[in-house]
C-alpha cells in the first residue's frame, strides 16, 4: 500500500492498538521510501 505520512502513522497506530487489545500475535512491518513524501507499507 502506498500512503502519505499521516496515513502511515494512522495505520501503525491502529496495528499497535489492535495488538495490545488482543494481547497476542506477531506484526511484521516492512517500510520503504520510494519517493519523497511517500512510504510503502507491507504488513504480514
Amino acid at each position: 500500500m502506498r500512503a502519505d505520512r499521516e496515513r502511515v502513522t494512522q495505520i501503525i497506530g491502529n496495528l499497535i492498538d489492535n495488538a495490545l487489545r488482543h494481547g497476542e500475535g506477531l506484526i511484521t512491518l516492512s517500510l520503504d521510501v520510494d519517493e519523497p513524501g511517500m512510504v510503502g507499507v507491507r504488513v504480514r
